[in-house]
């Protein structure tokens, strides 16, 4: 027999074997596709979800959401999309930095770049006064030296353009946020295939199910969906719901949940119908 030249690992050929892997991604028809037939994990890991988010969390997705809606693009066709922001509570009071690129094309003068900063600050200001009675500090671009003309001016509003592309593994999670201090995996959930990989749809259905159990218990709640290779997709497993009282956890809402494991495979045509949002 000779080792498999496939893509994918864990096979090895002979004269007599079928082996599919060999036309799995150049697939002659649809009956060289698996997945048409039964849906399996393609790999060993785990999505993650937990609900609710904290006040924290909710106010940092309203400002980028704000600062990145289409109606604010449109009065400012200045602002970039690649906005960052890093916040913090301590004591009650929230503490907040961020990047805000500049599209040069609609920035005229050093005199421009500093209004259009201030005003984006004013819009960031009003929504960490409204959420919190406490604010300790809010930096924006703080590379940025006017000494040496050193700003966050971009071509096209993202630093993608000079090459900092960043790692999907690195990117927000499926709720639009990287809270390292909130259970999380590694997982980016976009450029994944919507069908069968688990980076992608265990994270949505972790989500899911965390934010259902909130929904109907008011607990706070987290989510593991574990998965192992060639396991069936709707077989985890692992699925793990943790809450802090045990108590709320009824055999209607076990009902509830594994219909969500069951509906997995509906995910990838919610994904293709845009009623899912990839951060």
């Amino acid at each position: 027999f000779n080792l498999s030249t496939a893509s994918s690992p864990g096979a090895f050929e002979s004269e007599e074997s079928d082996n599919k892997r060999n036309v799995w991604f150049e697939p002659r028809s649809l009956d060289d596709l698996p997945e048409r037939k039964k849906l399996h994990s393609n790999d060993t890991s785990l999505g993650v979800g937990y609900a609710p988010l904290s006040t924290l969390e909710k106010t940092i997705l309203d400002i980028e959401g704000a600062l990145n809606s289409p109606q604010f693009k449109l009065e400012n066709p200045w602002i970039g999309s690649d906005i960052k922001l890093m916040g913090s509570v301590t004591d009650g009071a929230a503490e907040l930095t961020m990047c805000i690129p500049q599209i040069a094309d609609y920035v005229g003068s050093m005199d421009e770049y500093v209004n259009n900063m201030e005003m984006a600050k004013k819009l960031v200001l009003e929504k960490l006064h409204a959420n919190f009675p406490e604010v300790s500090g809010l930096r924006v671009n703080s590379r940025d030296n006017f000494n040496t003309n050193e700003l966050y001016l971009t071509a096209i509003g993202s630093s993608i353009e000079s090459g900092d592309e960043g790692l999907v593994g690195r990117g927000n999670r499926i709720n639009g946020l990287i809270s390292p201090s909130r259970p999380m995996s590694m997982e980016g959930v976009c450029g994944k295939n919507p069908v069968y990989h688990i980076g992608k749809l265990y994270n949505i259905a972790a989500q899911r199910i965390a934010d259902l159990v909130h929904r109907i218990t008011g607990e706070y709640c987290e989510v593991y969906l574990v998965s192992q290779s060639g396991r069936d997709l709707i077989d985890p497993w692992k699925i793990v719901v943790a809450v802090p009282n045990p108590d709320c956890i009824s055999s209607e809402l076990r009902d509830h949940i594994m219909e969500e494991v069951l509906d997995i495979p509906k995910i990838t045509g919610m994904l293709l119908a845009g009623e899912i949002s990839l951060y």
